[in-house]
């Protein structure tokens, strides 16, 4: 491991390393008060393969190629519509905890057929080979100068590289809360020629024992986790871009055309 892996990033990165308390004080009085986590900024991704990101500031949006933080908290989501997904209706059946589904046909995830490989509908309305009920992760992603976190709705063509990474940090002893994250977008493409941006993550460095880092974002994470729990999964998640029937030119690397939620490539 490099030395850079063992320094605790300076405190001016995030305010919380400076005055814990305040910060954590403040997230007592505000997030402990029905804050709805889905008012949060965003990060999203690109449309159409685009490999740069969507995110939400106090002076616009910008659009980075890559960004770096803090996974404070995540968990599973899932979200339906009948036929193929629409951005103009609030989802048929969803589910907060990615086993138990609300709505219609609602109930056990795990014996749905919707969420099963081979159930999703293509562009020309025969069987694709994903899942119609997609499954994301909510994540709450805290970047530098901020005090809270950015809500990050991982995709289906990305949950697989962030549960790998997850489990990575964890063969390592390094909690994913306590782990500075890097994140990419790979440009790839679907078994029915349709782009589509993947995130990619990688640990950049890691909060060191020694000077107190993962004892603050400990606290800081435990804060987070509880205000998740109850966040809803709607129509906000996913926002389906609509598409041709054939497949789709190259997106451009520009963020000038205008972008949509993060797609579902199947």
């Amino acid at each position: 491991m490099s030395e850079k892996m063992d320094i605790l990033p300076p405190g001016r990165d995030y305010p919380l390393l400076e005055d814990p308390a305040e910060v954590l004080a403040l997230v007592d009085d505000n997030f402990t008060r029905g804050f709805n986590i889905l008012n949060l900024p965003r990060i999203r991704t690109g449309a159409g393969g685009a490999t740069i990101f969507r995110v939400e500031t106090a002076t616009g949006e910008e659009t980075p190629k890559r960004i770096s933080g803090i996974i404070n908290a995540w968990k599973v989501g899932r979200v339906y519509w009948k036929g193929r997904a629409a951005s103009n209706k609030p989802p048929d059946c969803t589910s907060e905890d990615g086993w138990h589904g609300v709505g219609d046909p609602g109930g056990d995830c795990k014996e749905c057929p919707f969420a099963k490989f081979g159930s999703s509908i293509n562009q020309d309305g025969g069987r694709g080979s994903g899942q119609a009920c997609k499954e994301i992760r909510q994540v709450l992603f805290l970047t530098p100068g901020q005090m809270i976190p950015h809500l990050l709705n991982v995709p289906p063509t990305s949950t697989k590289a962030f549960d790998q990474y997850t489990l990575s940090l964890l063969s390592m002893k390094v909690p994913y809360w306590s782990a500075v994250t890097a994140m990419t977008l790979e440009r790839m493409q679907s078994d029915t020629a349709q782009p589509y941006a993947r995130i990619i993550f990688r640990l950049e460095d890691k909060l060191a024992e020694r000077a107190g880092g993962r004892e603050v974002f400990r606290q800081y994470h435990q804060r987070m986790k509880q205000a998740l729990v109850p966040a809803t999964i709607n129509a906000s998640v996913y926002q389906i871009e609509q598409r041709p029937s054939s497949p789709a030119a190259p997106a451009p690397e520009s963020p000038e055309p205008p972008l949509r939620d993060d797609e579902i490539p199947f």
